[in-house]
């Protein structure tokens, strides 16, 4: 700001803005008449204004106060001195007081409507310079003092609303946190937050119920120590699936405080703190001991009662060629060896032969001693094909035989026989004199469930079909469509055996004349998935 500029304005008695006598700065354009003179300064030093004012009417002259005046946001430190007159108070205002003396000598000088009255305020002020009120210094050290404590408190008052603030954000997370906390508490699973390396940091009243354990018991202590859990998976690959997929979930037999076993199902989430490095994990575990003893009951009923429908129909199977034979060999003693006797002889083969074939194909479905091996598909079909090859040949059946390769399946070799035997010998005994047989053995994929690698053994001939209603019996113990020929264990069977590897077997057939056939389609996971 330019030194030698100033202002110089006249207010009435009671300090309330007149004229403008002056203004240099351009800082005093927005005034009106009337307007009180304090107001043109900030907070700060509005009271150091109305001091100054007050001491002009009480000792007539001040002079080198320091005021601060209001520029908008903006404020401008000035020197001022005043006089009072007939006209009324006269208001000088100068950079530096150096700058208000320049200012009054100028006013001096000039050829004002209010010469006379400036010339006596002039001389007046210049008489008082040197000899300002001791007040005046005391007030504006006081000033001074008090501009820094309200600075200090503005700052003061704007760090407690941060606080508070902060405060506020706090309890309502802690509240919200307290909230969660009792809702965890409600809740019947068993809720617990573990490190990675085990160590329980969180136990709610669920986990006390399952467990027995209190809270401040358990925190702290390993959780595989504590209640010495037994996984099916390797601890490496429940930790492997938590850092790749976030979240695990299984079954795990574990040991309550007073000694029993309890099974659980348990889901594992990853958690992940502020910086995105896993911390924790959060684990839920629901009691499922007896719903699994359940099931297991439920299994072993189902496994009784399907040994009783079995031990039936066998009993009944069975009773039916040996009514036979009981008939025949009295018939016998009665006969001899005549022609008559002979066929009695022949039906008594033909029966034991029926009673054999049945105990052959239980004892093959309930071998428990044979242990599964890598097995090489295509080397077993064609032993089976040489096998029905004369009876291929004196049919003069089309037969045509495609071998993909497949990779080997973990099976024990006698039940891929029987499985792979038993759809062949169907079709070829299906089919006329003349008829067409088709196999193929390639890669699939399961038809149902989860996608599943294997391979897949089809069977097709254009024999006469089978129709609907036998359709849906096609899979039960003892129903055959060859009437007296068949024992109706071979599809049951076989079926049994898909299933006892984790296959799937499924029948097409048509009875239409000119497209009559059937299909049989065969699917059994390869060793790759087996080992999985």
């Amino acid at each position: 700001m330019n030194p030698q500029l100033g202002l110089a304005l006249l207010c009435d008695p009671d300090g309330r803005f007149s004229r403008v006598l002056r203004d240099d700065f351009g800082l005093l354009e927005a005034l009106t008449p009337g307007q009180p003179f304090c107001g043109l300064f900030d907070t700060a030093s509005r009271e150091k204004a109305i001091a100054f004012l007050s001491t002009i009417q009480q000792n007539g002259a001040a002079f080198n106060w320091e005021l601060n005046l209001a520029r908008g946001s903006h404020t401008s430190s000035l020197c001022f001195a005043g006089s009072r007159s007939d006209e009324g108070l006269l208001i000088f205002g100068g950079v530096s007081r150096e700058a208000v003396l320049k200012l009054l000598d100028d006013v001096s000088r000039s050829r004002h409507p209010l010469e006379a009255v400036l010339n006596t305020a002039s001389a007046a002020l210049k008489a008082t310079q040197g000899s300002a009120h001791p007040d005046e210094y005391v007030f504006e050290e006081l000033t001074r003092v008090n501009n820094e404590l309200t600075n200090a408190h503005r700052e003061l008052a704007k760090t407690n609303a941060e606080l508070s603030g902060a405060l506020r954000s706090l309890e309502q997370q802690n509240a919200q946190i307290r909230s969660q906390a009792q809702l965890l508490d409600i809740a019947y699973d068993a809720i617990i937050v573990q490190a990675l390396d085990g160590t329980i940091s969180y136990w709610n009243r669920g986990a006390t119920q399952l467990y027995g354990w209190q809270a401040e018991e358990a925190l702290g202590q390993n959780i595989h120590v504590l209640l010495r859990s037994e996984i099916r998976e390797p601890v490496s690959a429940v930790d492997n699936a938590l850092l790749k997929h976030g979240a695990w979930e299984g079954e795990q037999v574990q040991v309550a405080r007073d000694g029993s076993s309890i099974i659980v199902g348990t889901r594992q989430v990853l958690r992940r703190g502020e910086n995105g490095v896993a911390d924790s994990v959060l684990v839920i575990n629901r009691d499922i001991t007896q719903r699994k003893r359940t099931e297991d009951a439920l299994r072993v009923s189902d496994k009784m009662a399907a040994a009783a429908r079995l031990a039936s129909a066998l009993a009944h199977e069975i009773n039916n060629p040996l009514g036979i034979l009981t008939n025949t060999m009295f018939l016998l003693q009665q006969n001899g060896t005549t022609p008559e006797g002979v066929k009695m002889v022949q039906r008594a083969e033909d029966a034991l032969e029926r009673v054999t074939s049945i105990t052959r194909q239980m004892l093959a479905l309930y071998r428990e001693d044979a242990v599964p091996d890598s097995i090489d598909a295509r080397n077993v079909l064609s032993d089976v094909v040489v096998a029905f090859a004369d009876f291929i040949q004196a049919k003069r059946i089309d037969f045509l035989e495609r071998y993909d390769d497949v990779g080997d399946v973990v099976a024990v070799e006698a039940d891929l026989l029987h499985i792979t035997s038993s759809v062949i010998r169907n079709a070829l005994e299906n089919v006329a004199e003349g008829g067409r047989v088709r196999i193929h053995l390639g890669s699939g994929k399961r038809s149902t469930g989860m996608s599943v690698c294997g391979l897949r053994f089809i069977v097709s001939d254009n024999g006469p079909g089978i129709s609907t209603a036998q359709r849906r019996h096609l899979f039960e113990p003892f129903f055959s469509t060859k009437d007296r020929r068949g024992a109706g264990l071979g599809l049951w069977t076989t079926k049994n055996l898909v299933h006892k590897y984790g296959g799937e077997i499924r029948v097409r057939s048509c009875t239409r004349v000119g497209r009559s056939g059937t299909t049989v389609w065969i699917f059994l996971p390869t060793i790759a998935h087996a080992s999985d």
